[in-house]
């Protein structure tokens, strides 16, 4: 019953973290790891056999669920002590005309991106059977319309595509429009459908974990900001966009879902099941059974990419996890499953302690101050990532989310310039 330790200690820890701060940013990253935790606890003791494990039968140690527990929990501690329900200003940006141009941009990029892949949308649509699409998507057989495009077109896609795949810097822009600047809905509405170009990009690829990623950050703006969604007219209104985008979403996670296992043994419940309690158990048995000799950063430091090629070593890698040490190593296994699978035992403890102090070093001088600026918003919400969408994989491990990080940290400088007329 070692499964139980992290449903204990991260009930314990949101506990802590209610009685200390209320219910902020930390305790919903702490929440998500209590949920994951318990849904571990479960599939853990369910001998059912899924499409890679019978995880009742995985032997669970003492070491790697110590491990994984204090490595989540001292990337959370930083958040902590930041205490998002702190009473602070939300100062006002100088620059609100750059501010729309940005959005307008962003909002371009999407509607760019929506005609880019129509044809292929409607194709989908038509097709009807997500789950094969999925299947197609993953053995390389679906193809997309930047692949047949060449030259400049292929240039400028791929670049629009960039921006598009970092737009979830824009969920909290809308939420800083929506308390801040008082803005009319329509414009709110163009701000929050600029968000959802990573969503259309997952969709063209039939995935859903950019879907997901999409409602952990919006969640966690949420915690960020509902101390100054204070009208009843501005709560009823995020009661709206809640309802309207949170419901499609789900609608298309739930259909891409039932889609897929709805034919299986399990059916799709115990499939969800299996998918929400994989992170502890795939991070144990991962741990316990991968020898520690390798060492591949593409996917942690993904300019890497750009001037080294480990892929095909890195392929052969995962294969052989399999084939010679009977571990699936393309799965589920949260941030510091990440880290343990590229780069070794030793690796995960110590990136996340690194994590950790950068977290502790950067939002120490925002903690301190009586106000939050734009900037700050973009930092808390930049490295909260990290955490909030870590309990699936490494948030940063693509190349247009941390350029999305840095263009927005030097927008948010302009945007406390006066604009030149």
């Amino acid at each position: 019953m070692l499964l139980a330790i992290p449903v204990f200690h991260f009930l314990f820890l949101l506990i802590y973290i209610i009685r200390k701060n209320g219910f902020d940013i930390s305790a919903g990253m702490a929440t998500l790891y209590l949920i994951t935790s318990l849904a571990g606890l479960i599939l853990g003791n369910l001998d059912m056999d899924f499409n890679y494990e019978n995880y009742s039968r995985i032997e669970i140690e003492l070491l790697p669920i110590i491990v994984y527990c204090l490595c989540i929990t001292i990337c959370i501690y930083p958040f902590i002590l930041y205490n998002s329900n702190k009473k602070r200003e939300l100062l006002q940006i100088k620059n609100i005309d750059f501010f729309s141009k940005i959005v307008y941009f962003y909002f371009f990029v999407f509607i760019f991106l929506i005609v880019l892949f129509f044809d292929q949308l409607i194709f989908m649509f038509l097709y009807g059977d997500l789950g094969e699409l999925r299947t197609m998507a993953y053995a390389g057989e679906l193809s997309t319309v930047i692949d047949s495009l060449s030259g400049f077109p292929r240039r400028i896609a791929g670049i629009m595509t960039i921006f598009g795949d970092g737009a979830n810097m824009m969920i909290p822009f809308f939420f800083y429009s929506f308390t801040r600047l008082n803005k009319s809905v329509k414009f709110n509405f163009l701000i929050l459908i600029s968000s959802l170009s990573p969503v259309l990009l997952g969709i063209v690829n039939v995935d859903r974990s950019k879907t997901t990623f999409w409602i952990l950050l919006f969640f966690m703006s949420f915690l960020f900001f509902k101390q100054y969604i204070v009208t009843k007219k501005q709560k009823r209104i995020i009661k709206i966009f809640c309802l309207v985008f949170g419901g499609a979403l789900l609608l298309y996670l739930a259909a891409v879902t039932i889609s897929r296992w709805d034919d299986t043994d399990q059916g799709v419940l115990y499939n969800v099941l299996c998918y929400l309690g994989q992170p502890v158990i795939n991070f144990c048995n991962i741990w316990s059974n991968l020898p520690d000799n390798q060492f591949y950063i593409h996917r942690i430091f993904p300019f890497y990419s750009l001037i080294g090629d480990e892929y095909d070593k890195f392929n052969e890698f995962i294969i052989n996890g399999y084939l010679k040490n009977g571990v699936h190593l393309n799965v589920f296994f949260s941030f510091v499953g990440m880290f343990l699978v590229d780069m070794g035992h030793y690796a995960a403890v110590i990136i996340s302690i690194i994590i950790a102090l950068l977290e502790l070093s950067v939002l120490r001088k925002t903690r301190l101050k009586r106000s939050v600026s734009m900037k700050d918003v973009v930092i808390v919400f930049a490295l909260g990532s990290i955490v909030q969408c870590g309990i699936i994989t490494y948030f940063y491990g693509s190349i247009p989310r941390i350029l999305a990080v840095f263009i927005f940290l030097i927008l948010s400088k302009y945007l406390k310039k006066r604009s030149i007329n």
